[in-house]
């Protein structure tokens, strides 16, 4: 199932919430794939965590890296306090085409 769309040189914030508190996340990881290769990954110190949603915000660079009319697959993985570690389901979202191709 499709959860989202994103188009090239675009921002978008993506929101993860979580079924804890952000006081037990020692660290995360948020992967971005494309065509089976990983696109990039993102850390702890890449996001914003408020109460149980974590925000991660692209920038233009990181979305013109994503080929259009294609599949992203974005898992999250996250290591407690009490060191157990857990992964999301995949989440998949579709690249739009984008008629600028510029960053502005």
């Amino acid at each position: 199932m499709v959860h989202g769309c994103f188009s090239p040189g675009t921002t978008p914030t993506h929101t993860f919430t979580l079924p804890f508190e952000e006081e037990l996340v020692a660290d995360l990881r948020i992967t971005y794939s494309q065509n089976k290769k990983t696109i990039f990954t993102k850390h702890k110190a890449d996001v914003e965590i408020d109460g149980n949603d974590i925000n991660v915000t692209l920038t233009q660079e990181e979305t013109f890296r994503f080929k259009e009319k294609k599949l992203v697959f974005v898992q999250l993985k996250i290591k407690t306090v009490d060191d157990q570690v857990f992964n999301s389901d995949l989440i998949i979202m579709r690249v739009e085409p984008a008629l600028d191709n510029e960053v502005i």
